[in-house]
């Protein structure tokens, strides 16, 4: 439906693995429809939970410290997302400055780190 009627594909929690493979899917059925996949949306609703120490090879991509998430985030971008829902915080913090300071790094570190020069 997504291909044929909709603007677009909202992932869910999903690898950049699911996305790449999610999106060759999207953009095969575009294309039996003889829609153009460029016309087509690509996003993600997921969370970003910032850490002082690095995490384990085995955690969501959009979790760990500033320098994983950038990783994250650009194994999205490689795999087709255009878009991305996120709720923003510190690990094991769920208060308000929490969240006010998750969203300084994350303007401050991760989203400088991957805008074009």
């Amino acid at each position: 439906r997504a291909a044929e009627l909709g603007d677009g594909y909202l992932a869910i929690s999903s690898s950049p693995d699911q996305v790449r493979d999610e999106v060759r899917r999207l953009h095969d059925f575009a294309h039996s429809y003889q829609r153009d996949p460029a016309e087509l949306t690509v996003a993600l609703i997921d969370g970003i939970a910032i850490t002082d120490k690095p995490l384990k090879a085995d955690r969501n991509p959009l979790h760990g410290t500033p320098e994983q998430i950038i990783e994250g985030l650009q194994g999205f971008a490689a795999a087709g997302l255009g878009h991305l829902v996120a709720g923003i915080r510190l690990a094991g913090d769920a208060t308000f400055v929490g969240a006010k300071q998750a969203l300084e790094i994350v303007g401050r570190d991760i989203l400088a780190a991957l805008r074009p020069n």
